[in-house]
């Protein structure tokens, strides 16, 4: 057992985190939190909390915010500009075939115009086989 640990009073071994003891305390309650970063103070970590089955220790794993945050961002980057696309494409499905059915209507409309104008030899162009064809 001799030699793990610098031969160090308890003091100097240990750190003065009082927040991050109370989380560590709360660990079975509170497996995954986030604390200042022990090393730099700086930046935000994401903690995860882990009880050993042989000893009466916790094990923790640090991981930066940014780095943990880094794909949780990239996927809603891509979802989002996955949903503009297909946004974009239904917008411009939804035009298209606005225009392929009105424009039998519209050109029906110009005839009967024509028609109520006096010209009573115009005739509408028929290219369909529905209502519209009819008329």
């Amino acid at each position: 057992m001799l030699g793990r640990l610098p031969v160090l009073s308890p003091d100097e071994l240990t750190t003065n985190l009082p927040d991050l003891a109370k989380k560590l305390d709360n660990s079975a309650n509170e497996p995954f939190f986030t604390s200042q970063d022990v090393a730099t103070g700086d930046r935000l970590d994401q903690i995860a909390v882990t009880g050993t089955e042989n000893q009466p220790w916790l094990v923790a794993f640090f991981q930066p915010q940014d780095a943990f945050l880094t794909p949780v961002e990239n996927q809603t980057r891509t979802a989002i500009i996955l949903s503009v696309g297909v946004t974009a494409a239904v917008v411009a499905a939804a035009v298209i075939l606005a225009g392929l059915l009105t424009r039998p209507i519209l050109r029906l409309q110009e005839t009967a115009e024509k028609v109520a104008q006096g010209n009573l030899h115009i005739r509408a162009k028929i290219e369909a086989e529905d209502e519209i064809g009819d008329l």
